[in-house]
């Protein structure tokens, strides 16, 4: 006879029970549904998956054998020998069941491609990546690409010398389910121009990222056949010598990434490109030009975003040329003060001209215009009420790498644009030349050194050498809102702070926030700081935040 239980007891047991069930649910890996185990599934390599659970038992043997099974087989480097392993053992028996397939490189390619026939057993195959594959063996492959019904996206890195007479854009046209494609040489060819007499066929192509070199002719006569296109990328674009053909006819409007990377074009031809492809739905343009410093016109390029590119919201353009002491700045530098109108002014755009000289005083120009977050320059993230996030930010950069010619250089640019930011990236710098550089600089808004010395060397350069470098900073600049300042071992970090911050009631007395750089502060240093903040009586009006590697003070 069993024994009853009573009210506790009973509930004991029940709780018991339920307990006991949950610790086999969860202890048990036999109690996870099939489902769960092909999400599972979906975080392994082919090859990682088969090794891990193919001899488990039958259940994982009968779910690697599943039709739902999706399987992504990566090459990476290998010895043939590797390779036909697991051609024999995974790909062979799972032709239908592999959604991708990359093929960095392996030895012996010939043999490889020979023995492994992509054909339409391949019926879910939607990712293709072939690595360093010769050129002559790729146009066999992509003929082979026509019986796949369900590739989305082919990548390519080819090697070896082209074949004059066999064009693989043909043959890359002609998939017609592709979407994306990259396609890149592994050294630099001569620019494509032996294609633009084939006639392809119109393709669903909404990506293609070409990294290697083209001309201008072959690529419209390219772009006339992909009216899907949304995002083009190319890696080298060079000019035409005769004038562009008005019987093309291209609309992509749907486009909204372009960018061109090496652009040779004169900015003439660049124009005319914009204008010929009627992509009123571009949003972003990325560039890189040279040698043509019409690009340097900022009302030109007004005109062309407002009647053909009136969505763009990210532009970012870079030209580079050497400047020479002999030629120095013409009159289409001059242009460059166009961009700074108030046209380029917009909401919640930040508008970048950072201007670099370097150690060959090569002169690169980058403007963009990018909503992205602020820069050091833009005060310290912790002072919220200097900086109001619904307003634009624009700003001049001025970057110089190499502080060893003459300051006469700059004095063209310094008169066209108003710099407002100064970055000296020279491991160091003599006072007298920044402060010649400074003379050049009136409206400069922010100051940033590597390395600052004086002319005249000195026997003690410690604590007190630098003390007196930030103490001719501060004679320099008495409108200091944001201070930092990278400081070595050495130096007393306590003694350093407090001889800034009690000169903000006379010398800098608009300083809002002070950044230490360095090491990280000890328990030691935080606890002295916070000493000073409850009882030092000019301190009380500062709150210290710090981190791994700064320490920032900030005025209540």
């Amino acid at each position: 006879m069993k024994r009853k239980l009573d009210n506790n007891t009973y509930f004991k047991e029940v709780i018991k029970n339920s307990r006991d069930r949950k610790r086999k649910s969860i202890t048990s890996i036999e109690h996870l549904s099939n489902d769960l185990f092909y999400e599972i599934f979906d975080y392994f390599e082919g090859f990682d998956l088969y090794n891990a659970f193919s001899n488990l038992n039958i259940r994982f043997q009968d779910l690697l054998q599943c039709i739902y099974l999706r399987l992504k087989i990566h090459f990476p480097f290998q010895r043939e020998f590797h390779f036909q392993y697991r051609l024999q053992n995974v790909i062979i028996p799972n032709k239908s069941r592999i959604i991708s397939l990359c093929i960095i490189e392996i030895r012996n390619n010939d043999a490889i491609f020979s023995s492994m026939i992509i054909d339409s057993s391949f019926n879910r195959l939607e990712s293709l990546i072939l690595g360093k594959i010769k050129f002559n063996i790729l146009l066999s492959v992509l003929r082979s690409l026509s019986v796949l019904s369900r590739l989305f996206s082919l990548t390519i890195v080819a090697s070896g010398n082209i074949i004059n007479n066999d064009d693989p854009y043909n043959l890359i046209f002609s998939l017609s389910t592709l979407k994306y494609i990259k396609f890149s040489f592994e050294t630099i060819h001569p620019p494509m121009e032996l294609w633009t007499n084939n006639n392809y066929q119109l393709n669903t192509l909404q990506y293609m990222i070409l990294d290697h070199s083209c001309n201008l002719s072959t690529l419209l006569h390219m772009l006339s056949f992909t009216p899907q296109l949304r995002h083009l990328s190319y890696r080298f674009l060079y000019e035409l010598n005769q004038s562009i053909t008005n019987n093309i006819e291209i609309t992509l409007p749907n486009l909204t990434h372009l960018s061109f990377y090496e652009c040779h074009l004169s900015f003439n031809q660049l124009e005319i490109f914009i204008k010929k492809i009627s992509s009123t739905k571009l949003q972003v343009l990325r560039l890189t030009t040279r040698k043509d410093r019409a690009y340097f016109n900022g009302d030109r390029w007004k005109q062309l975003i407002i009647h053909y590119i009136p969505h763009l919201r990210l532009f970012q353009f870079e030209h580079q040329e050497i400047i020479h002491h002999n030629i120095g700045f013409t009159t289409n530098h001059a242009l460059m003060h166009h961009f700074t109108s108030i046209f380029w002014i917009k909401p919640r755009w930040n508008i970048k001209f950072n201007i670099f000289v370097d150690i060959l005083w090569k002169l690169s120009i980058i403007f963009s215009i990018d909503p992205s977050k602020k820069q050091w320059y833009q005060l310290n993230e912790l002072n919220k009420n200097t900086f109001n996030s619904d307003q634009s930010f624009q700003s001049i950069i001025l970057i110089i790498c190499d502080c060893s010619s003459t300051v006469d250089i700059l004095i063209p640019i310094c008169s066209a644009l108003s710099i407002t930011h100064l970055i000296i990236q020279c491991q160091e710098i003599f006072i007298e030349k920044l402060i010649k550089i400074l003379h050049l600089l009136p409206n400069l808004d922010s100051l940033k050194i590597q390395s600052l010395a004086f002319s005249k060397p000195r026997f003690n350069i410690g604590l007190i050498n630098e003390l007196s470098i930030v103490q001719f900073l501060i004679d320099l600049c008495p409108y200091l809102q944001y201070f930092e300042i990278g400081c070595s071992a050495k130096i007393d970090l306590k003694l350093l702070i407090k001889s800034i911050l009690m000169k903000t009631t006379q010398s800098i007395s608009q300083l809002r926030t002070l950044c230490i750089n360095g090491e990280k502060p000890s328990d030691r240093m935080i606890k002295e700081l916070q000493d000073m903040t409850n009882h030092e009586q000019w301190f009380q009006n500062y709150t210290i935040h710090c981190t791994e590697e700064n320490i920032c003070i900030q005025l209540e």
